[in-house]
């Protein structure tokens, strides 16, 4: 509409499993591997393989979706199976398996089973999310015909939410930079998200170490919200160090209640209370919003 028909806007990870599955004949051969959304049947097989349906409940969603972030992080950080154990001891990632003997026998068994997983998905020849990521990445960097006519078709970027990019999806977007300066990241910091899942704000933060020359346009007013709840949002931010506190422009209205708990299962449980004490006094659910 703006005249540049060829802008393509996409997720990162849909940008390169269209540059993969068109560049897959050429560079690797063979039929395309299929693409798992999923990682749920495959780590059911993977524990049955690694010997620990004993130890890991397989029917349990909760305890296999954990066990599945664990595989996503250290695939995310280039983390393999040898080295998961000692990286997630480094890092505290700890997981509560039923019946466990320690912590440290917990990731060893989670070692084990993304070793499994790793070994099943090359075998019915499938790429899970993060394979995506690192065969593109390692398609870029290695070959040359690849790299120039993707660096010659994306001259420009922009990344919104910058603040929660992993260190793998800063290497691919590393790949189809190349040595320009061609790029605009959108964030803040405040907004991270997704750091149990590897993603880190230090790309954000060090922007302008690595781009000296970039241009910085801080967003400092804030529209959604009134002065009150600005006010109590400046003073978190204040306190834990982090983002830039942001002017109110709206009319003024209720002061709001800030509650502070110590554990994730003290809020649940806090926050369920506070909407039954709300509907008993009348409120209706549909005004009650979490």
């Amino acid at each position: 509409t703006l005249g540049v028909p060829t802008v393509a806007a996409r997720t990162i990870h849909s940008a390169a499993l269209k540059q993969l599955l068109f560049f897959w004949p050429t560079v690797f051969g063979g039929r395309t591997p299929d693409l798992i959304t999923t990682k749920g049947s495959f780590l059911a097989e993977a524990v049955r393989r690694a010997g620990l349906t004993g130890e890991i409940a397989t029917h349990n969603r909760e305890l296999m979706r954990d066990i599945a972030t664990e595989i996503e992080w250290a695939k995310v950080l280039e983390i393999s199976p040898e080295n998961y154990q000692q990286e997630a001891i480094a890092n505290n990632r700890l997981v509560r398996l039923p019946n466990s003997k320690g912590d440290s026998e917990n990731l060893s068994m989670i070692a084990q089973v993304y070793e499994a997983y790793e070994s099943l998905k090359r075998q019915e020849r499938t790429l899970d999310f993060e394979d995506l990521l690192l065969l593109t990445t390692a398609m870029i960097e290695n070959e040359a015909q690849v790299r120039e006519r993707i660096h010659d078709q994306y001259r420009y970027f922009t990344v919104d939410e910058y603040q929660d990019i992993s260190p793998l999806q800063q290497r691919l977007i590393d790949a189809w930079l190349g040595s320009r300066k061609e790029i605009c990241v959108v964030g803040d910091p405040a907004q991270t998200i997704y750091t149990f899942a590897g993603a880190t704000p230090s790309y954000l933060l060090g922007f302008t170490n690595r781009f000296p020359e970039a241009e910085v346009i801080r967003l400092s007013t804030g529209y959604r919200s009134t002065p009150e709840i600005l006010f109590t949002a400046n003073a978190l931010l204040r306190s834990n160090r982090m983002g830039h506190e942001l002017a109110p422009v709206n009319d003024h209205g209720n002061q709001p209640v800030l509650t502070e708990y110590k554990t994730e299962g003290q809020e649940a449980v806090g926050v369920t209370n506070q909407i039954t004490e709300l509907i008993s006094q009348g409120e209706g659910p549909e005004n009650i919003a979490v």
